[in-house]
């Protein structure tokens, strides 16, 4: 099998890992061509990419080496973790 097909993946799934939104949210923008791929808008979500294509979103080229973060964070004790006020307690959001 060809390695570069092993190293391409569906849009949706590369651009929510590098953390340029949820698939859903991708999948919108690729409906409403505002996704962009090698010069050429898409209008299939089942487009596979690489970090070797250049990607356009919004007209804003993506940087590709981008890698998703995630933070773990420990919640003190009698707080909510809530965007609306609740009770007497602080609120963490």
């Amino acid at each position: 099998m060809n390695n570069n097909y092993q190293k391409k993946i569906r849009i949706a799934k590369f651009l929510s890992n590098k953390g340029y939104g949820s698939r859903r949210e991708i999948e919108q923008l690729i409906q409403k061509n505002k996704i962009i791929v090698n010069k050429e808008i898409i209008s299939s979500p089942i487009t596979f990419v690489s970090n070797e294509d250049e990607i356009i979103i919004n007209n804003k080229k993506i940087n590709l080496e981008k890698k998703l973060e995630v933070w773990k964070f420990y919640k003190p004790l009698n707080y909510i973790t809530s965007r609306n006020k609740q009770d007497d307690r602080p609120i963490i959001y």
